[in-house]
């Protein structure tokens, strides 16, 4: 289950400007596309940005853009919310402290940022660590809930931060 009630449609309208980071195949972006005014896709591959181009022709308004890095080139202040599924563990802390920066930059005050991450707290978390090659991190990146919780408020957010013991853990913030 994504989480869609409980955290990625929350707060979501039909007068909502939303951007979503990372859409990958879309398991998320079909569920915000029908219910916002506008969705901005945001992605650093060149195929996802092309597939999402066609994916999305005829559904509703948006607009994809790929990216380099956490530059997005948007209007300060213009969109209500950013959702990323299956995105954070691929970036590191520096990174995601850059879009965290980005993201408040172009949201509204009150907007919300809500994403998945690995949790350095989960049994999974071992595993994956006693096995990585020493030469080669892998992909994946964990995060202790209390990172993210600093992140953001360094960035200027306050957050709320969910874990249930499992691998995917849930951070909802809301810019100050």
């Amino acid at each position: 289950q994504l989480g869609l009630d409980e955290w990625y449609q929350l707060g979501v309208t039909q007068e909502s400007r939303i951007i979503e980071l990372g859409p990958g195949s879309g398991r998320l972006t079909r569920h915000l596309i029908g219910r916002c005014s506008h969705l901005v896709v945001l992605d650093f591959s060149p195929a996802v940005c092309k597939w999402m181009n066609d994916y999305l022709a005829g559904k509703g308004s948006f607009e994809v853009r790929q990216i380099s890095d956490a530059q997005t080139g948007l209007t300060a202040g213009s969109f209500d919310h950013v959702r990323a599924h299956g995105v954070v563990e691929h970036l590191d802390q520096e990174t995601l402290f850059n879009f965290l920066m980005e993201f408040a930059r172009v949201l509204r005050a009150g907007g919300t940022f809500v994403f998945t991450f690995d949790c350095l707290l989960s049994e999974f978390s071992k595993g994956y660590l006693e096995h990585l090659d020493p030469l080669d991190p892998g992909r994946f990146r964990l995060y202790h809930p209390d990172t993210i919780r600093r992140l953001a408020e360094m960035s200027g957010y306050s957050s709320k931060v969910f874990h249930d013991g499992e691998r995917i853990a849930f951070a909802s913030l809301t810019k100050l």
